[in-house]
């Protein structure tokens, strides 16, 4: 089937269209997704993008080339399926959250962060201070003088 009675059956809102399309150009297309993607499921899982896009956009887009059009369609969702799959693999992904967020601006003034840091060392001492004058564990303290 050539190109010209493919884009009819798209436009006919034909399903034979996806099944035409995918006997013609099914292995030009994953031998583009295999090129860029490793997992032969995810290959698969690209090919069926690539039949629901052009499914979507034909009507209205009228492809003067199915092979070029299709071969697009298949890159551009392999690489976007690439790099999905490759986000969360990353090393440092946290190292720029942590760089972000001493950027960003805190909610307390400078004046709040002042005295929460002394009040925060006045706490310490006096717990240390506490921890000092306690007798040991399992002793009694000294009966008061008086």
């Amino acid at each position: 089937m050539d190109d010209k009675e493919l884009i009819r059956l798209f436009q006919a809102r034909d399903e034979r269209a996806v099944a035409e399309c995918e006997l013609k150009y099914a292995a030009f297309c994953r031998h583009i997704a295999g090129n860029l993607l490793d997992n032969p499921e995810d290959v698969e899982e690209c090919l069926n993008d690539v039949w629901l896009s052009a499914w979507q956009r034909i009507p209205p887009l009228e492809p003067d080339s199915m092979k070029a059009f299709l071969g697009k369609l298949t890159r551009d969702i392999s690489i976007s399926r690439f790099r999905r799959e490759h986000a969360a693999k990353r090393p440092g992904g946290n190292a720029l959250q942590g760089e972000l967020d001493e950027c960003i601006p805190s909610s307390f003034s400078v004046e709040q962060e002042i005295e929460a840091d002394e009040l925060a060392h006045l706490i310490d001492s006096w717990l240390r201070a506490q921890k000092n004058n306690r007798p040991p564990a399992g002793k009694s303290p000294p009966p008061p003088q008086g």
